[in-house]
């Protein structure tokens, strides 16, 4: 029981919404929008009905330093985020702050390549006595006052994490994710998380962490005289022997797209309604309402895999929340 433990506190937390948490996604994604700021929170909820909920909270920040003009020259991106996770019963709990540093460089008009370096402090922690053991049922009933016996050795400890990503994006016409302008384009990313193998320290025993490798692509396509936009996407990550793919679509529709005299930004707002597929384990429906420079997104997982039976189909709730300030670019 203890083993398996262990082995849970070695995987990497997820969001479905995962393009809400871009710093998570891919540290190359630091200072990638065309604004001056941008903020984000996620909150995630899952296996209510099977135990004590799984609690997973982020927040980001992230902004560009050393841009001068739009499709020229180079510059600098900088994110901090934090996450917190508690896991379950046994109080499994990762607190993490990372910092975030991006070179990014103009190579055309319409692309855009970023490098990013991200390095954190991670403290983690288990606690057991709230854990039920089989020698302390009397034969008929658990009883609480039966010592487990059990013990795990484990007290709280710290390392440094280090990662790494790459994004390309490719752009006709750069835009926030909430602007009504007509544009197509697409990002691509790979990045290598936990790149200096930190030790989990427990017991007398220490486990190197699995590298977590991430390739990732979501694109925007207008269709032509309508105020559709399609916008597909995928994120495929394996760590060790674990692998996960989560692939899907959503359906953008405008609903307002004027256009501000002060800053030459859209004043638009839209809605957002699609699904994604965790393979193997979730089907995901999603929807997101953005208005000018505010998003706000909801998800729920629901479970498919074997689980199922004990799950109801029930996975866990996402809610997310993004700004970008934005200020208007001397060309």
């Amino acid at each position: 029981m203890v083993f398996f433990l262990f082995r849970c506190m070695a995987q990497d937390i997820h969001f479905s919404q995962y393009l809400q948490a871009p710093l998570l996604a891919n540290p190359g994604n630091a200072g990638m929008m065309n604004g001056e700021h941008r903020a984000d929170f996620n909150y995630r909820t899952q296996w209510a009905t099977v135990g004590t909920p799984y609690k997973t909270m982020n927040v980001s920040y992230d902004t560009h330093v050393f841009k001068q003009k739009e499709h020229k020259g180079s510059y600098l991106g900088l994110g901090l985020n934090a996450f917190k996770d508690k896991a379950g019963d046994s109080q499994m709990s990762q607190v993490q702050a990372n910092g975030t540093v991006s070179g990014i460089l103009w190579i055309s008009q319409y692309n855009t390549l970023s490098l990013g370096l991200q390095g954190g402090l991670v403290q983690r922690s288990l606690n057991l006595e709230n854990l039920r053991w089989g020698n302390q049922f009397d034969g008929k009933n658990y009883n609480a006052n039966i010592a487990s016996i059990e013990t795990s050795g484990l007290s709280s400890f710290t390392y440094v994490d280090v990662s790494t990503g790459l994004l390309w994006r490719h752009r006709k016409e750069q835009a926030t994710f909430a602007t009504g302008n007509a544009i197509s384009g697409f990002d691509l990313g790979i990045a290598a998380y936990h790149l200096n193998r930190p030790a989990l320290k427990y017991n007398e025993n220490h486990e190197s962490l699995k590298m977590r490798l991430v390739a990732h692509a979501n694109a925007e396509f207008d269709i032509n005289n309508t105020p559709i936009c399609l916008v597909p996407s995928f994120i495929l990550m394996k760590q060790g022997n674990l692998q996960e793919l989560l692939i899907g679509a959503m359906v953008k529709y405008k609903i307002d797209q004027r256009s501000s005299k002060y800053t030459g930004f859209g004043k638009n707002s839209a809605v957002y309604i699609g699904a994604q597929l965790r393979l193997k384990d979730a089907v995901i429906p999603m929807m997101m309402y953005q208005m000018e420079y505010y998003s706000i997104g909801l998800s729920y997982d629901i479970n498919t895999s074997s689980l199922h039976q004990s799950s109801n189909y029930r996975g866990g709730m996402e809610i997310s929340f993004s700004y970008i300030f934005a200020r208007k670019l001397n060309n």
